[in-house]
């Protein structure tokens, strides 16, 4: 790692006081804090004995240019910063106005602006949706078993449909409408959405549905897109960074993969806009954000009422004890006691992560410009909550681990094998990385030994945690000491060995 920050920390340097300037300052009290939450990245797993990150050393680690910032402290902004690079090659840092791709923090907002017409009785949460649609009809077949689709299984990932996500067009694509995205009709390169599961039976995320429940806002405000979210949202909130696919962009981030290529073109465009499209700030979606909280505690009613707010916030009754608490454009997860309502998002080259606590007019924004760095916005979350007091939110489990020698570790070098399954673990300078078939990323990943024989992949944990189990591996070794055999072992399934090929 050490490595790592000293390639990345003389460019750090070089752009840091040319950020300030275009970056607010703040009073002594919250720039001490500020450069707390930036001391104290920290994930799931800790090294026993060792400190927590730097926001520095996280962003060399993960290969990341730029990351904005806003922490949300009772119901208001309490502050936004940018760091690093929007773009590396032309050297423009990132500022509070650097906008960044949304993802599926795109679907959050979406919902809200259907609330509003919800509430304004110009659309219904439990009707048909085809008796709500002016200008299309979903079509339905025998998958549905009669069973109609509601705007509410739309909105929590419900409706049995399929295409959970977009990949995205380059600049010289031909850009298709959002019929031809519903129907999956060329120039789309998305599948038709339509039916896969009876609609209320299961979670099943679905950007194609939130594609209808656009087209729902559409024909119910009679106006594009676009015009609906402006008038609604970003006008009167103050949203002056946020925009959707087709409007003038302001100064935008450049999106990178994991080994620091910039995208071609810059980024990706991404028509599906109630599920990808967003352009934003963590400062803008911040203001939204509190607005929404107002609401839930009944604050103001400048967004929703406190009932529609409410109404979001209800999850499914079959859901419970579903990993999956989808409320109506929300995720709900329970940390130290308290209730969080969260979204994350990713498409090529932008991560984007919030966590709000409604009750509390608390909550955070993170935003980034690459590829594969979903630890790099939880490290920065888990360090604003440790900063601001959130108990609970994070208690990361202490874990004994040893240092390897470099030269000791070739042993190991080599590809593994079960069935279809694959890993491979490489000598680096740095350490001893790893890959496989079965990885949520794209790069190798570090490992960290708890004895010459075991050892985790720390990224792994923001992942398997989730799903309530841990990771880990065993190393099978011959008579003269090479090792012959991965073993990887997760409680309560069966162990599965990768041989070396």
């Amino acid at each position: 790692m050490k490595s790592y920050l000293l390639l990345f920390g003389c460019t750090f340097l070089s752009f840091s006081s040319f950020a300030q300037q275009q970056n607010p300052r703040y009073s002594g009290v919250t720039e001490r804090r500020i450069a707390q939450v930036e001391q104290h990245l920290n994930g799931w797993v800790r090294e026993s004995g060792k400190a927590d990150f730097t926001l520095a050393e996280r962003m060399a680690y993960y290969h990341v240019n730029g990351v904005s910032i806003a922490v949300i402290n009772n119901f208001r902004v309490d502050w936004a910063r940018g760091y690093g690079w929007a773009d590396k090659n032309r050297q423009q840092p990132v500022t509070v106005n650097t906008v960044f791709q949304a993802g599926s923090v795109s679907k959050t907002v979406n919902a809200i602006a259907l609330m509003q017409l919800v509430q304004e009785g110009k659309l219904q949460l439990d009707q048909d949706i085809n008796a709500l649609l002016k200008t299309w009809q979903f079509p339905y077949d025998s998958v549905s078993q009669g069973v109609k689709i509601t705007l509410r299984h739309l909105l929590s990932h419900r409706a049995g449909l399929n295409v959970s996500g977009f990949a995205g067009y380059e600049r010289p694509d031909t850009i298709p409408d959002i019929y031809q995205i519903l129907d999956g009709r060329s120039p789309a390169k998305s599948s038709p959405v339509r039916s896969r599961l009876v609609p209320g039976s299961a979670f099943r995320y679905s950007g194609g549905g939130i594609m209808i429940s656009q087209l729902l806002a559409m024909d119910a405000d009679a106006s594009s897109y676009n015009d609906l979210m402006k008038r609604r949202l970003f006008e009167p909130l103050g949203m002056k960074h946020s925009i959707y696919y087709g409007d003038q962009l302001p100064f935008k981030a450049t999106g990178y993969y994991w080994d620091d290529k910039e995208l071609p073109g810059q980024y990706r465009l991404y028509p599906e806009a109630a599920a990808a499209g967003l352009w934003t700030t963590p400062a803008d979606l911040a203001k939204l954000l509190i607005a929404y909280q107002q609401a839930y505690s009944g604050l103001s009613n400048q967004l929703l009422s406190k009932q529609a707010a409410r109404e979001m916030a209800k999850l499914d009754l079959r859901a419970e004890g579903d990993r999956h608490k989808s409320a109506l454009g929300f995720f709900i997860e329970q940390r130290g006691g308290r209730t969080y309502f969260t979204h994350d998002g990713k498409v090529e080259g932008f991560l984007s992560l919030f966590f709000i606590d409604p009750e509390k007019g608390n909550g955070l924004v993170v935003m980034n410009n690459a590829n594969d760095a979903t630890g790099l916005n939880i490290e920065i979350a888990n360090s604003i909550a440790q900063v601001y007091g959130w108990k609970g939110f994070n208690i990361p489990e202490e874990r004994k681990t040893i240092a390897m020698k470099t030269d000791s570790l070739a042993v190991y070098n080599g590809t593994y094998v079960n069935g279809s399954d694959t890993l491979t673990l490489m000598t680096r300078q740095e350490g001893l990385f790893f890959a496989s078939s079965f990885s949520y990323y794209g790069r190798p990943q570090l490992v960290t030994f708890v004895t010459k024989e075991q050892f985790y992949v720390y990224e792994e944990e923001f992942f398997t945690d989730y799903w309530g189990y841990k990771n880990q591996y065993f190393a099978k070794r011959s008579a003269d000491g090479q090792v012959t055999e991965i073993v990887k072992r997760v409680k309560g399934m069966p162990e599965k060995v990768f041989v070396r090929e």
